[in-house]
Order: C-alpha cells, then sequence, then structure tokens
C-alpha cells in the first residue's frame, strides 16, 4: 500500500493531539505539529524521497527519531508510536491511584469511498492496563 505525505502527516497530527491529551511536554507535542506541517507543506513525496536515498533530516522539523518514524510509517503503513507510563497522581488530592499503563500504535487503514475514491485514514489502537498499588 503507497504511503503519501498526507498519511504522514495526519498520523503525526493524530499522535501530537495524543501527546497533549495525555499532558505530555508542550515541545514534544510542538514537535510532532511541526513535523505534521512540514511533511504536509513538502512538494515531493516522501516515498520517493527515502527509495532515492535522500536524507529525510533535510526537511523543516525532522531529526533522527521522526526520520525513523517516517521510514517506519512509509515501510509498514503502521508506527508502534510510543508507550506512556502515568505516575497516577490525583491532582489536588495527594494519593495515588493504581498506575496505568497506556499503549498506542498508529495504522493506516485503507478506505474507499463510495464515490470510487482511495486512501488511507489514521487509526490509533490504544491498549490500557491498569495495575493497582505502583
Amino acid at each position: 500500500m503507497p504511503v503519501h505525505n498526507a498519511d504522514i502527516t495526519a498520523v503525526f497530527t493524530e499522535i501530537a493531539e495524543l501527546l497533549e491529551i495525555q499532558g505530555e511536554n508542550p515541545f514534544r507535542v510542538r514537535a510532532y505539529r511541526n513535523a505534521a506541517r512540514s511533511v504536509g507543506e513538502l512538494g515531493r513525496s516522501v516515498q520517493t524521497m527515502i527509495a532515492q536515498g535522500e536524507d529525510l533530516k533535510d526537511i523543516p522539523g525532522i531529526g533522527d527519531d521522526l526520520d525513523a518514524k517516517i521510514r517506519e510509517i512509509s515501510s509498514s503503513g503502521q508506527l508502534e508510536a510510543f508507550a506512556v507510563r502515568d505516575s497516577g497522581r490525583s491532582a489536588g488530592t495527594g494519593h495515588r491511584p493504581a498506575y496505568v499503563e497506556l499503549e498506542s500504535t498508529v495504522k493506516l487503514l485503507p478506505i474507499e469511498s463510495q464515490s470510487g475514491l482511495r486512501g488511507t485514514m489514521p487509526i490509533v489502537v490504544v491498549r490500557m492496563q491498569v495495575l493497582a498499588g505502583r
């Protein structure tokens, strides 16, 4: 399945939103948003750049980490995005509820509309496990 720049943009946008919801570092959230914007505005196909052996770090906002993620999305159509562990301190209560572990995977789902348009749509698969007393 060919992966287009719009697919990568959608995945990075989704990751930025998930990170923001989880209260992650705002600079990390901004890095994903900036990368999504840069890939979306790029006048060339990222898959073509990879096939031609070009350095994706030449794209503004793309460093080693995001370069690897783009290559993973391009080759497999999915991204084992991140595992977030929350220490679970409740706001204002001072006590620790159960330990929560979230693991998210972003995958590209092929779609075809009734009008015959084809493409992909990012979906997020989230696995949540609650571990008591950590």
